[in-house]
């Protein structure tokens, strides 16, 4: 593979990736925690607001902005559903990032 014909990946969705792994992999993630990807999400609502096919990935990211705001009541609720939104929101940025590879004709 010739290293012309890659090109480096969108950085902010680069970035949601590994903060969104980052808080599916740890046990110490806290909602304070969360207020980074709250702020690296805000160009993908922006995105898929844009975008006319993007109701379910705008529905989850949307949901995922208000984590940190809504993960403790949820728990206390009964409803911990915080790592199923973030699953759901790491399929959203996998599905929309960008590699950059070029595609033969």
């Amino acid at each position: 593979m010739n290293s012309d014909n890659i090109q480096v990946g969108n950085k902010v969705q680069r970035a949601s990736l590994l903060v969104v792994a980052t808080f599916l992999a740890s046990p110490y993630a806290h909602n304070y925690d969360m207020a980074a990807l709250s702020l690296l999400l805000v160009p993908f609502l922006l995105q898929t607001a844009r975008d006319s096919g993007g109701q379910i990935s705008y529905s989850i990211i949307a949901a995922a902005w208000l984590i940190p705001l809504l993960c403790m009541p949820l728990a206390v609720l009964g409803l911990p559903i915080t790592p199923l939104l973030l699953i759901g929101l790491l399929g959203a940025i996998w599905k929309n990032y960008d590699t950059g590879l070029k595609r033969p004709c």
